[in-house]
This record gives C-alpha cells, sequence and structure tokens, in this order.
C-alpha cells in the first residue's frame, strides 16, 4: 500500500462508539461487537488451499462470514486506541506480513490484544495456506520491539491414545497489553 493510498484510507475511517470488541478474521463465528474479514467468503480461492481440501476429503463449499467490515488485517480502517479489546485467533500465520499485522491490532486497542496461532511445532502450522510459522519467542520480541506488556503462552493438547498421557504443543496464546 502506498503512501497516498493510506491517506485515502485514513479519510474514509470508521468510527465506532467507545467500550467495542474487535475481532479480525472472525470467519463465521464472530467473538466481537465489530468483525472484521478479508473476504465474504470463508473459502479461500487460492489453488494450493483447494488441492489440500481436496486431499483431506473436505469440501470446497463457500459459506459467508459474519464480517461487518471487509479489510485486510496489516491496514485495519480503524482511528487509533478505538477498541477496548482486539481478538484475532488463527489469522497472523496466514498474514503477508505479520509484523504489521501485530502492529496495526495494538494501534486500534485501547486497551489489550488477545492472539492465537498455531505453534511452530504443532501439527496444525504445517497447513500449505499457512505462510509463517511462529514460535513464542517471535512474539516477545515483536510485543518488546512494540513496548507493549504482554504474556505469552503455549496451550498443549493431549496426544490421542497414549498410555502415558502425553501432552503435544497446540497453539500459542497471546496477551498485550497497552501501558
Amino acid at each position: 500500500m502506498t503512501f497516498k493510498q493510506r491517506k485515502e484510507l485514513e479519510g474514509k475511517m470508521v468510527a465506532v462508539m467507545p467500550f467495542e470488541v474487535l475481532d479480525v478474521g472472525c470467519g463465521e463465528a464472530p467473538r466481537g461487537t465489530v468483525n472484521v474479514d478479508i473476504s465474504r467468503y470463508t473459502a479461500e480461492t487460492d489453488e494450493e488451499v483447494f488441492k489440500y481440501r481436496l486431499r483431506s476429503g473436505k469440501q470446497d463449499r463457500l459459506v459467508k462470514t459474519k464480517a461487518n467490515i471487509l479489510a485486510v488485517g496489516e491496514y485495519l480502517p480503524f482511528k487509533d486506541n478505538v477498541f477496548d479489546k482486539v481478538v484475532s485467533f488463527h489469522v497472523i500465520e496466514h498474514c503477508d506480513n505479520p509484523s504489521l499485522f501485530l502492529q496495526e491490532l495494538i494501534r486500534v486497542s485501547r486497551y489489550e490484544v488477545e492472539i492465537r496461532c498455531p505453534h511452530r511445532y504443532s501439527g496444525a502450522a504445517k497447513m500449505p495456506f499457512h505462510k509463517h510459522f511462529f514460535s513464542v519467542m517471535w512474539f516477545r520480541t515483536s510485543l518488546k520491539r512494540l513496548n507493549v506488556s504482554h504474556k505469552v503462552d503455549v496451550n498443549y493438547k493431549r496426544f490421542p491414545n497414549s498410555l502415558f498421557g502425553l501432552n503435544v504443543i497446540n497453539e500459542i496464546v497471546v496477551n498485550a497489553w497497552k501501558t
């Protein structure tokens, strides 16, 4: 996005009421009072994704999202410090520029940002349509650089049919607060 395009977008910024929750990448199950998605449909049009769905036996279906606003996560059409909480579950791994995406979530949040994504060592991280793989250290370094208080945890999933109760890494949960 050029500087000129960014200025045009800022002129069209959406004003919202205070005490709102923004869900970026809401899909079929929105969690916020304002919901943003990149497309009106949940099925991606990428050929690689389509091939993956065929191999895995999933039907390629077009389902309308519940998004109020269509936008790209790296350039959210909101003013600074508008939302009390911003949530984004399993979206950052699809972004072209995850650092810019993280910056945008923090920019539009007044207090708290919650992000969930697959850990780089989990089975879910290796999907063909995931552009990036994340570790706990990547989030800690990025949030420290942005001067944001944060807590980064890892969720584990019980390994199926395990005799010894083995757990495997599942996803990263990030909570960030503006200071």
